[in-house]
């Protein structure tokens, strides 16, 4: 069996494409190599599975750390047409938080989604301001 695309079998460590790595032609031939590995849903969950381990391991995360909590912090909620912003944090891992801005409707009746825009990961509760 052939290593998986972005695996190499001589040393099996990951690869990455990084950057304008095809042209839009050969990502497209690209994408039709990777719909030939598959003809039925157990061999696209099994390449699924395979290729959420190439991150897993690429990104240095298998295995994947001690859950941590989050201690969201949530305040200063603006109101616009149809939706708030609130301005967001939460700690990624002790001691690094991510800040944002939280988007959600105002017409919340039933399951509605939200939207995180993070602005990066600073130190310290009060980090946003290192923008």
């Amino acid at each position: 069996m052939s290593a998986p695309s972005g695996q190499t079998e001589a040393n099996d460590k990951p690869t990455l494409c990084q950057g304008n790595y095809h042209s839009e032609a050969e990502a497209v031939e690209q994408l039709k190599r990777l719909a030939a590995t598959h003809s039925n849903l157990a061999e696209w969950k099994a390449r699924a599975a395979a290729v959420q381990q190439q991150f897993l391991t690429g990104a240095r995360l298998d295995p994947l750390p001690k859950r941590t909590p989050l201690n969201p912090i949530i305040k200063n909620k603006r109101r616009y047409d149809g939706y708030t912003v609130e301005s967001a944090a939460f700690e990624a891992r002790p001691g690094f938080f991510v800040y944002g801005n939280l988007y959600r409707p105002l017409d919340r009746k039933g399951k509605r989604p939200g939207v995180l825009c993070p602005h990066g990961h600073y130190r310290g509760p009060e980090g946003g301001r290192q923008r």
